[in-house]
């Protein structure tokens, strides 16, 4: 399973309705511009996206709520503390100022070898 386009377009297009990535994700503690002191609420991931031929794109903050499918998929793929790979359906926040991400949908993948 590849990602849908290029990272780079979602910092120059920001589509608003999403877009798949096959990345590398791990719980992050980084909270910033709009979601800091909302720990509480959202997950903090570190999303390292796949290039298509290998090697990462792209290492954008992503944050996704707790209480949503997405959520709990991440929360319990991540509870190890370990990095997993998985499909990662990604919008731009709304701030512009922020290159962060929002996670509206997630597929783990096998973890594969380094």
């Amino acid at each position: 399973t590849k990602s849908e386009m290029p990272y780079s377009l979602v910092r120059t297009e920001r589509p608003k309705s999403g877009t798949w990535f096959r990345a590398k994700v791990e719980l992050s503690d980084y909270y910033n511009y709009d979601f800091e002191g909302k720990r509480s609420k959202y997950w903090s991931i570190l999303i390292e996206v796949e290039k298509p031929g290998g090697g990462f794109d792209a290492t954008p903050s992503g944050y996704v709520k707790r209480a949503t499918p997405a959520g709990k998929t991440l929360g319990t793929l991540l509870r190890d503390g370990g990095s997993h790979w998985a499909m990662l359906k990604l919008v731009p926040v709304r701030n512009p100022d922020d290159d962060s991400v929002l996670v509206l949908d997630c597929q783990p993948l096998e973890d594969e070898a380094e």
